[in-house]
């Protein structure tokens, strides 16, 4: 049995105070909201100060100039969360935003960050901040790609059968309560091989639904009767990037639920296979549930 599975006592937001984390702003004030628990915000400035703006007379005095950055940075930071009904924490740091964040990190928390780019692949190549918060914390993290209309209504868990799915999966069904829940998988020929003819595939498809429905049976589910109620089964045959980027793009999800596997040395590179195809891939947000005891 996994250890025990609730929903976040504190969201941490990591921002860099641009407009490309204004979604995941917004989207970590409504789940503060809408969870009733505390929101700090996050930022980390450059290790360097800009040096002696040109208006100023010198002597160029660095304390201060940082210390009206740090301010800056939380005044801006409090006006971009009015409106909301709460009452933000808010840390400026200075130095590596991936760091400063993990240094604020505590148990029960929420990362929740956005993308660098339209594509998370170049967020990936790029290093980003996003990219190494899914690779090293201890958390759950939320990578934000959509703009927050709303709680999020239906919800999409990447399953393969294993413990890592059985704990993303609780984990929605626990965080998303009033929202439809889908166990998806996507079927893959034994080894890799290729499958000839529709009917093979469909009897693939068929066994694999029958194997989801007998994975459901016997998981220990939140609320057992409504949370089997509202869970649905989807298998496709292909890869699991393909079938769920087709999936949420014909409207299957506002949100994909995917666990990590963090049994090897290559995890911290790999972020899991599974996990990082569909960070690649989806462009719906994405929440990554890291498998317990995975990083040190």
């Amino acid at each position: 049995m996994d250890d025990v599975i609730a929903l976040p006592k504190r969201i941490l937001l990591a921002t860099d105070l641009s407009h490309r984390s204004d979604r995941a702003l917004d989207r970590a004030a409504q789940l503060a909201e809408q969870w009733q628990v505390a929101l700090l915000a996050a930022t980390a400035l450059e290790n360097e100060p800009s040096r002696a703006l040109p208006h100023r007379e010198p002597p160029w005095d660095e304390r201060r100039e940082v210390m009206e950055a740090h301010a800056q940075a939380a005044r801006t930071l409090r006006h971009d969360l009015e409106g909301f009904g709460l009452e933000p924490l808010i840390r400026v740091g200075r130095g590596d935003p991936a760091d400063f964040v993990l240094s604020l990190l505590e148990p029960g928390d929420l990362i929740v960050s956005g993308i660098a780019r339209s594509r998370f692949l170049d967020a990936i190549t790029l290093g980003s901040t996003t990219e190494r918060l899914v690779r090293r914390a201890a958390a759950p993290v939320l990578v934000v790609r959509q703009r927050a209309r709303h709680a999020y209504r239906s919800v999409v868990v990447a399953c393969d059968f294993s413990p890592t799915s059985a704990r993303a999966l609780r984990s929605a069904l626990i965080a998303f309560p009033d929202a439809a829940c889908t166990l998806f998988h996507a079927v893959l020929p034994p080894l890799g091989g290729l499958v000839d003819g529709e009917s093979t595939r469909q009897d693939l498809v068929r066994a694999a639904r029958d194997e989801a429905d007998a994975f459901l049976d016997a998981l220990a589910l939140p609320e057992p009767e409504p949370d089997r109620a509202r869970l649905r089964v989807e298998a496709e045959y292909g890869a699991i990037d393909a079938c769920l980027h087709g999936h949420i793009r014909d409207g299957g999800g506002d949100l994909v639920v995917v666990g990590t596997h963090g049994r090897s040395a290559l995890f911290d590179i790999l972020i899991g296979s599974t996990a990082r195809r569909v960070l690649e891939t989806v462009e719906s947000d994405v929440l990554v549930i890291p498998e317990p005891r995975a990083r040190n």
